[in-house]
């Protein structure tokens, strides 16, 4: 345990892998987008839900990523006690916005499959769940 680590002081720079991962989400909700747009999927009552769900993670997914370079604004910071765990969760919230960003794209490339048949939310939602869990066990060993 680190005793002069203090989350309040900690800046956290660019790096290439946070740059690459935000890079990544970026492209995947440009086609996200562009798809949805081009198969008209933002029309109807279904297709207003889409339009409001896609936005919504969208912004999710930009807050997360901000986020990162915000740490003392995390919900766990109180818990955190070195620099390795707060690496482990900023690399966590990287990589679930990247999994939102696939989520949505998958479901604009199958039509807003999600919002037709609800019961394929729950794939998306346990890989999600089981990420949250992995990072949060290696957070929780890296004391």
């Amino acid at each position: 345990m680190d005793n002069n680590f203090d989350i309040k002081k900690v800046k956290v720079p660019r790096t290439t892998e946070g740059t690459i991962m935000e890079a990544i989400a970026v492209l995947l909700l440009i086609i996200t987008w562009v798809i949805a747009l081009a198969r008209h999927q933002f029309v109807g009552a279904t297709g207003k839900d889409w339009l409001i769900g896609l936005a919504f993670i969208s912004i999710a997914i930009i807050f997360l990523f901000v986020a990162c370079y915000l740490p003392r604004f995390f919900n766990n910071a109180h818990r955190l006690r070195n620099m390795r765990q707060l690496l482990l969760t900023i690399r966590c919230s990287r990589v679930i916005a990247i999994e939102f960003a696939l989520m949505v794209m998958s479901n604009a490339l199958l039509g807003n499959v999600m919002d037709i048949h609800p019961e394929w939310i729950w794939l998306p939602l346990i890989i999600i769940l089981i990420t949250s869990l992995t990072f949060t066990l290696l957070i929780y060993k890296a004391k």
